[in-house]
């Protein structure tokens, strides 16, 4: 098992980049700084804790994908809080399980190729090339340590491996290609008719007793939603920032400089080699020395380490770790790697990855960036730094003040801040700070509109936050009859159109059924336009698309009988009749080879789900769980 694993984990790396950024930043808040440190735990998962920060962090990434979901005009009162946090919860549970089992079976990913995966993300590019200084500042921006960062994409990463290795090492059987084929390629006879609403909705009325019948009794469906103004103050550690002069930022780079890590960069391969309870520190060394041995004899580094390399971060690009500056990797491995010549094998290093066959396969001067270069990152870090105990204690001082205050223009002026007034604004407006979830959805709270209280302090973003207070509130009125009656009447229209057309289609397919009538005698009928399509396929019938799937979707005929009946309603409210009279089943070899290939990787990939699946079952059903 773990050896399919390692072997169709290959190239996962490669391909999770950009979704992997998008999430890991989903997830951004200030206490990502803390890690998965928090002294409180949501959960404990075979001994180790789930943290209440990282629950949070989950749920505020589960609320924002709801709410985008729902478009322009999302309602963050529909959101049920008690079912978010449940479904966060247990897809943390899930990647710790994964993360604890992938690391149980021995995958990792290497201190280098995280740095690599770093160093290709185009968030952190510029021109096309890392940017040291736009990495630092986009990780500020979200609240995240560099550590903190790496350790979530390293865990990132080794739960895909493990994932597409489980899910790699499916198969389809024959059995499953052929009755795949059976259905992909079955082709069906029939005949059909559509009965339009269009006529229908030409023939029915609406009284001025029904659309005020039926204003009055669902006046709750045209409501305008409630309005509020509100008076809110912002606090931004960016306000804070102070000029900073021209020698301490000198300073700040003599500092830098003064710990900058050589003028030498080498860029090393490895293939890597396990000691395992099955094979000892001598035995591995001594398969190492194989393998050099064939190396040295002429046979390609690369090919060697993407068929023996157990590091299966590294192995899928014949071993390749990127550059190091000498800080990278062990101490051992630092320093072969340092004292090695280009394009010669080492002699084994033994490190407590396990024993490493180093090839250094380019070495380059780096040269120390100069005071211009730097400048800029420098000054805007000393700046933040600077604010960021001032502010930390300004919103501590907040919180206080508001808390105790009958409004905010005390707090505004204790603290120098200024009181802002929006205009009328519904729970789905946008009116930018003002536009965030948790900001309408406090400001719509009991506490805020019923109580008169202030709001608490919200957090924007790591570095800004605010506090909303009602200044009025239109409440939830009823829209007046005349901007509504025409909507009405076309429901109304529409409901009893709908009616009538589905009598006449219950008429109709009674009378086929019972042999009462039949498309050859509808044909004769100008009412009708009746249609037949012979021996075609799902992909080759001339019926609408949604017809077409729901006649494949028909029973077969019964022995005997002519063909099977049913209505379909149709999206635009027409209703379609079907006859089904043939059904031929498909057969593999009647498909081409791209057909067959395509059936092939369909079935594969429902397969690797359903393995996927039943693997995440397994650990859950032996882990040992406690929620807390």
């Amino acid at each position: 098992m773990l050896q399919n694993i390692r072997d169709n984990s290959q190239g996962i790396i490669a391909k999770i980049i950009v979704s992997l950024i998008v999430v890991i930043f989903a997830a951004a808040g200030v206490e990502s700084l803390l890690g998965n440190s928090g002294s409180n735990a949501a959960a404990e998962i075979n001994g180790e804790e789930l943290s209440v920060i990282e629950l949070e962090q989950a749920i505020r990434v589960q609320q924002r994908r709801l709410l985008e979901s729902m478009g322009e005009n999302a309602d963050p009162s529909l959101l049920n809080d008690e079912l978010i946090k449940q479904s966060a919860l247990e897809q943390l549970i899930q990647q710790k399980l994964l993360l604890q089992a992938a690391l149980d079976q021995g995958i990792s990913a290497s201190p280098a190729t995280i740095d690599q995966l770093i160093l290709n993300m185009p968030q952190f590019q510029q021109d096309g090339k890392f940017s040291p200084q736009l990495y630092e500042n986009v990780l500020r921006s979200n609240g995240y340590s560099m550590g903190y960062f790496k350790e979530l994409l390293r865990n990132d990463v080794i739960i895909r491996q493990l994932s597409s290795g489980i899910a790699g090492s499916d198969f389809v059987t024959q059995q499953e290609l052929a009755y795949a084929a059976s259905i992909v390629g079955q082709k069906r006879s029939f005949d059909y008719l559509t009965l339009s609403i269009a006529e229908k909705l030409a023939a029915v009325s609406v009284s001025d007793e029904e659309l005020n019948a039926y204003y009055q009794d669902n006046i709750e469906r045209f409501q305008r939603e409630p309005k509020l103004k509100l008076a809110y103050i912002e606090l931004k550690q960016s306000d804070f920032a102070q000029p900073v002069d021209e020698e301490a930022i000198k300073a700040a780079y003599e500092l830098e400089m003064a710990d900058f890590s050589g003028s030498e960069e080498r860029k090393a391969s490895h293939i890597l080699l396990e000691i395992t309870d099955q094979r000892n520190e001598a035995e591995t060394k001594a398969l190492a020395l194989e393998l050099k041995a064939k190396i040295d004899a002429g046979e390609d580094f690369a090919s060697l380490a993407e068929q023996h390399s157990e590091d299966t971060g590294s192995a899928f690009v014949g071993g390749d770790l990127g550059y190091s500056s000498g800080d990278a990797f062990p101490e051992a491995f630092d320093e072969v790697l340092f004292a090695a010549e280009q394009g010669v094998v080492s002699e084994p290093v033994v490190t407590e990855a396990g024993v490493h066959l180093i090839l250094v396969t380019d070495i380059k001067t780096v040269e120390q960036p100069s005071y211009e270069d730097r400048r800029l990152a420098i000054k805007q870090r000393l700046e933040l730094e600077q604010a960021e105990a001032t502010f930390v204690s300004r919103v501590e001082n907040l919180r206080d003040l508001v808390f105790n205050s009958a409004d905010l223009k005390g707090p505004a002026k204790e603290l120098d801040l200024t009181v802002q007034q929006s205009d009328w604004l519904g729970r789905s407006d946008s009116a930018g700070v003002l536009s965030q979830a948790k900001v309408m959805k406090a400001a719509f709270s009991d506490e805020v509109l019923k109580d008169g209280n202030n709001s608490a302090v919200l957090e924007l973003a790591a570095d800004h936050y605010i506090v909303v207070r009602v200044l009025e509130h239109k409440p939830a009125e009823p829209k007046p009859f005349a901007e509504v009656s025409e909507q009405i009447s076309q429901n109304l229209k529409k409901t009893k159109a709908a009616e009538l057309l589905k009598g006449e289609a219950e008429q109709l397919l009674a009378k086929l059924n019972s042999g009462e009538s039949s498309f050859a005698s509808l044909q004769d009928n100008e009412r009708y336009s009746v249609k037949s399509e012979q021996e075609v396929s799902r992909v080759t019938a001339k019926a609408p698309r949604e017809l077409s799937a729901a006649i494949f979707a028909m029973a077969k005929p019964k022995s005997g009988d002519a063909a099977t009946y049913a209505s379909h309603s149709l999206r635009n409210g027409d209703v379609a009749i079907a006859g089904l009279s043939q059904v031929v089943e498909g057969k593999l070899s009647d498909l081409s080879e791209g057909e067959q290939q395509a059936i092939e990787a369909q079935l594969y990939r429902a397969n690797s789900t359903q393995s996927l699946e039943a693997y995440q079952q397994s650990i859950r059903d032996s882990a040992d769980i406690t929620m807390k």
